[in-house]
């Protein structure tokens, strides 16, 4: 090969080369010239654990028709809006259940959402059902921390907003989803902290201010977040206010309101490489004056005549609840009965109880627990209608599974009979386990011969407890607490479904 070659091919390397450093050059100069102030004052709108509270009630929730309104109301000042939502928005009440979130989402789609992070209240119908959900969303659902065992995302790891030539970066994350249902669904979780940082890696000088909506109850992971470069504001879980308490510097930290009392409102203004935020709450002073948005209004008339329609269905009870309803109801003494099997004392008592071990199995719930000052009232006749079901609940009532040896349920059941010993209503109604009361020993040894999954309780053995979100709290198991495996559903939805024999 001859040397008049070779220097034609390094030539020709060398020229390429300065044609792609102006090409980059030119690039950066266009940037530069065509986004000169890069100046932006948007009203960040935030919302978070609705809880069924879609529609306006006095001295309660703003509702959708009052949200929009107050978007409508900043874009005729002139404002870019952005609508945002931390989780918790479709679950959270009995009715919106009896669609497994569906009518919450119609809502949310109507009300012009940008993107909300799925938290614990929307995980409760399952993944599956959080996909499809998803898929009839307008807007996408911001996970970038869970993920498939193949490292691919189950939802959208980030966005990019182009609002007058400035760009803000959202992602979220979130540890709604317990991980042990996680794992058998496949689903990893990446820890939040570092999985933000990637995001925003990747996300590295194409964006000139970057959103976390942190749907996480952790305030460690919270602060951590916040601390990272370029962050400039944390939207976290609803009601998150005291997990906020503490902790400085870093990124612009808010949480709205738990049902919807107040509509958070974050101020972002941007000036070249200048960002600075303002918050507000906006209270039932201002919102009360707004006129629901029509379009709003209109698709909550549809959901509230479609949930209307579900709440009127009857579902006939099994004979077992019948019989026990007819012997509760009768005019003699039943101490005998409650000798023969103390923890199954009413037909409601024992249909909710049933009806909790049987959602809870699928956490391996080996038993259920409740107590009957839990539930309002008692069945009524051989058939009931949805809204019956619903009204022996209050709303707010959920299932937990709790992870414990048998010498702490030991323990949990004699204060629960020691309780109902003292007070008759607050009796202790259960499923998959059975023992002996024995009232005349003193208080702490009065239970005796317990069974359950067929099996005398062993002490040091591990075991899956349901019960419901008072009894877990008063017994220590909280979210972050080493027994706590899983929350659930309302009880009242799954007392709804157990009856419907919704498989």
């Amino acid at each position: 090969m001859s040397s008049g070659s070779s220097e034609k091919r390094a030539f020709g390397k060398i020229f390429l080369l300065i044609i792609l450093a102006l090409i980059v050059i030119a690039a950066i100069i266009a940037q530069v010239l065509l986004r000169p102030d890069r100046s932006a004052s948007i009203k960040i709108v935030y919302t978070g654990g609705i809880q069924g509270h879609y529609q306006y009630e006095e001295n309660v929730s703003a509702g959708y028709g009052r949200i929009v309104a107050l978007t409508e109301s900043y874009k005729d000042d002139g404002y870019d809006v952005m609508l945002l939502d931390s989780g918790g928005s479709l679950g959270g009440s009995s009715s919106v259940e009896l669609s497994s979130g569906e009518n919450m989402l119609r809502l949310m789609n109507a009300s012009g959402y940008q993107a909300m992070t799925p938290g614990s209240l929307d995980f409760v119908y399952g993944i599956d059902q959080l996909k499809a959900l998803r898929a009839q969303a307008e807007f996408p659902f911001l996970v970038c921390n869970l993920k498939n065992a193949d490292g691919s995302n189950v939802f959208e790891d980030y966005k990019v907003m182009n609002i007058n030539g400035v760009r803000i970066g959202i992602t979220g994350v979130t540890d709604g989803m317990n991980t042990e249902l996680a794992s058998r669904a496949g689903l990893v979780y990446e820890d939040p902290v570092v999985s933000v940082r990637n995001a925003v890696s990747e996300m590295g000088g194409r964006v000139d201010a970057f959103i976390v909506i942190a749907s996480v109850s952790d305030s460690e992971t919270i602060a951590q977040i916040a601390q990272i470069d370029d962050v400039n504001l944390v939207i976290t879980s609803a009601g998150d206010e005291k997990s906020l308490e503490g902790i400085t510097g870093g990124a612009v930290l808010v949480s709205p309101a738990s049902g919807g009392e107040t509509i958070g409102v974050v101020t972002m203004n941007i000036h070249r490489n200048e960002v600075s935020f303002e918050n507000e709450e906006i209270g039932e002073n201002v919102y009360a004056e707004l006129t629901d948005s029509p379009e709003v209004s209109e698709e909550a008339a549809a959901v509230e005549e479609e949930l209307r329609l579900r709440a009127d269905v009857s579902f006939a009870l099994s004979d077992q609840y019948i019989s026990r309803n007819e012997t509760d109801t009768k005019d003699v003494d039943s101490e005998e009965d409650e000798e023969e099997d103390p923890l199954r004392t009413s037909a409601a008592g024992q249909l909710t109880a049933d009806a909790m071990l049987r959602e809870g199995s699928t956490w391996s719930a080996d038993a259920a627990l409740i107590r009957s000052s839990e539930i309002r009232g008692e069945l009524t006749g051989s058939k009931m209608k949805v809204s019956d079901i619903l009204s022996l609940y209050d709303d707010d009532l959920y299932l937990v599974v709790c992870k414990m040896t048998g010498g702490e349920l030991r323990a949990i059941l004699e204060k629960c009979v020691e309780k109902g010993l003292e007070d008759p209503e607050e009796k202790l109604q259960a499923s998959g386990i059975s023992c002996q009361i024995n009232e005349g020993r003193e208080m702490g040894s009065c239970v005796s011969d317990i069974i359950i999954s067929s099996s005398k309780i062993d002490d040091a053995g591990i075991y899956y407890v349901a019960m419901t979100s008072r009894m877990a709290e008063e017994f220590g198991y909280g979210p972050h607490s080493s027994g706590f495996c899983a929350a659930g559903r309302s009880i009242a939805g799954i007392v709804s479904d157990y009856i419907a024999g919704d498989k």
